[in-house]
């Protein structure tokens, strides 16, 4: 089951990592992939690095939001589906936060 909780991370990486792919290109992309491979990493700092990066990553994902859609209101374009598109990107990095956070993945990955 530990594989179900671990979805919006993956989700969430998987997102970053077409986010990363299209503006800078393979490699950098599949390095993000390849982030995934600590999680089999039974540790406590593992859930505190992935609370971190997905951090980032709304970070990102507010930014770019922002920027595009100023770039379709400039261009006096519809921005609706776009905030909307984003702000549920956002919204699977929060949930994968917060499901990071439940007791299961705490218990699972303490040190030994």
């Amino acid at each position: 089951m530990t594989i179900l909780r671990l979805l919006p991370t993956f989700l969430a990486t998987l997102l970053m990592a077409a986010h990363v792919m299209r503006f800078n290109g393979l490699i950098p992309a599949v390095l993000t992939l390849l982030l995934l491979l600590t999680l089999l990493v039974r540790k406590a700092w593992v859930l505190k690095l992935w609370q971190g990066l997905l951090a980032v990553a709304i970070l990102i994902w507010l930014n770019t939001a922002y920027n595009l859609i100023q770039i379709r209101i400039a261009h006096d374009a519809a921005w609706l589906r776009l905030a909307l598109i984003l702000g549920l990107v956002t919204l699977v990095n929060v949930l994968a936060i917060f499901v990071l956070r439940t007791r299961k993945l705490q218990s699972r990955y303490q040190a030994d």
